[in-house]
């Protein structure tokens, strides 16, 4: 066996073990959405990735694995958590704290939270001084790209989308 056939079968095995667990992860929410509902179990999802996510964008910690894992799964299951990045990268400091994107997340209809989500969204695209950081957006495309990178097609549709919102 080359050199060359050998890292592309180890490239294999990678990707397969990372689709045995984004299909793992997606059935253990599907079935935790319908045990305990869907405001419990998307908290309660995102909880850590939402740490991470906060500490990548805030500290320039790199995103773990698990947590993009988490957070690819989380947004092929419900928007509300790719709502909730897309407002933590372009809604200024407000957009980017854990109890707001908790909220964006979790009760996503909730008229208060509708009415943030607004306010910081058209603040991000019509005030002088919305919110836009050029640093945080940086940051989070690369780590975006990252997971688009690693996950299987179909769970990079909502990083892309992001990034291209972005």
């Amino acid at each position: 066996m080359t050199t060359e056939q050998h890292c592309a079968d180890r490239a294999d095995a990678r990707r397969d073990r990372i689709a045995d667990t984004v299909r793992r992860l997606g059935t253990q929410l599907r079935e935790d959405r319908r045990e305990r509902g869907p405001h419990v179990a998307d908290a309660a999802w995102v909880d850590e990735p939402f740490d991470d996510w906060l500490a990548m964008l805030h500290e320039g910690k790199p995103l773990a694995r698990t947590s993009m894992l988490a957070l690819a799964v989380g947004m092929d299951q419900t928007l509300a958590v790719r709502d909730a990045l897309i407002v933590s990268i372009v809604g200024g400091a407000d957009g980017a704290r854990k109890a707001v994107l908790m909220d964006f997340a979790s009760r996503p209809h909730a008229p208060e939270v509708c009415a943030r989500m607004g306010r910081l969204l058209t603040a991000a695209f019509t005030d002088e001084h919305g919110g836009l950081n050029e640093a945080r957006c940086r940051a989070a495309v690369g780590a975006l790209k990252d997971m688009a990178g690693i996950v299987p097609e179909r769970y990079r549709v909502q990083p892309l989308t992001i990034m291209a919102y972005v």
